[in-house]
């Protein structure tokens, strides 16, 4: 595996065929006070689990077609010097470390000069992981369809609407973040009418995507994506 704190591979070990040396640089970058600028943590992560998508196509029993699910992503992170301990008032971050700053999780293969985007999201949770003596913290991720879930809409009824207006309204009453932008595809058929009405906005954009065989997710690189049709247009890594 890729050692976090060295960004490099492990001493002469194959993967598939020939023998991989590159450098693997990560980024697990905070935007602590609203910016990007106090640098990448992922030099101090220990190990790191990232779990979106979905696992079939089909939903269980044949109900439709399976959801994208919220993505989740935890780090474990050195926290030896303090850096993470909001009451360690020399900590470079001291005052912001809290839950909801937005976050970007990357690596870049430096021998091909790419950059590869894992997950974007916001910062859900901060936690000791100590393990003995060893100063350790957690650091919980959660993308923006768990945005979704956590915000309302109640929209009244509509009539003759493009196929495309539900999800934009839905995504303008969570207020979607314009940092991670919108890729919706643009649908001008015509919808006969349609509400969403004291529902969280994950369930309002589900129920419209079952009705209109049609997928949303929250990209790799932090775009809200929708599309209609997905038997033609099905996206295999979002």
């Amino acid at each position: 595996m890729a050692l976090y704190s060295t960004f490099k591979y492990g001493d002469g070990t194959k993967y598939g065929t020939g023998i991989q040396d590159a450098n693997l640089r990560w980024g697990f970058i905070v935007a602590w006070d609203g910016t990007y600028v106090h640098g990448n943590e992922a030099d101090r992560m220990l190990s790191l689990s990232v779990r979106r998508g979905r696992q079939s196509m089909i939903a269980a029993g044949g109900q439709g077609f399976e959801p994208f699910r919220p993505g989740t992503a935890a780090g474990i992170f050195d926290n030896s010097d303090g850096r993470y301990d909001p009451f360690n008032a020399s900590s470079p971050i001291y005052g912001h470390i809290t839950p909801g700053k937005f976050i970007r999780i990357s690596v870049r293969d430096d021998e091909n000069s790419d950059t590869y985007q894992i997950m974007w999201g916001v910062v859900s949770d901060i936690q000791p992981a100590d393990q003995g003596d060893t100063r350790r913290v957690r650091i919980t991720v959660i993308d923006g369809l768990r945005w979704l879930v956590d915000r309302k809409v109640n929209v009244g009824l509509y009539q003759a609407v493009a196929k495309d207006f539900p999800p934009a309204r839905i995504l303008n009453y969570a207020e979607w973040p314009s940092q991670w932008g919108d890729k919706r595809s643009v649908d001008s058929a015509e919808q006969a009418y349609w509400w969403a009405w004291d529902q969280n906005a994950f369930d309002a954009l589900r129920e419209w995507n079952q009705a209109e065989a049609a997928v949303a997710f929250h990209s790799r690189d932090g775009y809200f994506v929708w599309r209609r049709g997905i038997m033609d247009t099905y996206v295999a890594r979002p």
